[in-house]
């Protein structure tokens, strides 16, 4: 159930992120373990999360999902292997807090 939504400016945002293509049924999975990898990439660097995790849907269809998954960082960092430095743009979003299971 979506408990909050909101519109707001952002500032551009230095992340890690991994993107890759997957099947829906696979996401839960692979979502967990994305973030799970930058979360312990982050630790070796003696960094934290500047925020919550995304998820970027680039792509959807019946077929497989082409999402980037990762996590806000204070200051540009550099990648390694699949973990790769990026930015979310400056402008307007929407943010939204949702609770529940996949298929809801």
């Amino acid at each position: 159930m979506a408990e909050r939504m909101e519109i707001r400016d952002q500032a551009a945002q230095p992340t890690l992120a991994i993107r890759t293509k997957t099947t829906v049924a696979e996401l839960p999975q692979l979502i967990g373990m994305s973030y799970g990898r930058i979360a312990s990439y982050l630790s070796q660097l003696g960094e934290a999360p500047a925020g919550a995790p995304f998820a970027a849907y680039h792509d959807v269809s019946v077929d497989s999902v082409d999402v980037e998954l990762g996590f806000p960082v204070f200051t540009p960092l550099p990648g390694s292997e699949d973990i790769e430095a990026g930015q979310l743009p400056e402008g307007q979003v929407l943010s939204c807090l949702y609770r529940g299971t996949y298929d809801g």
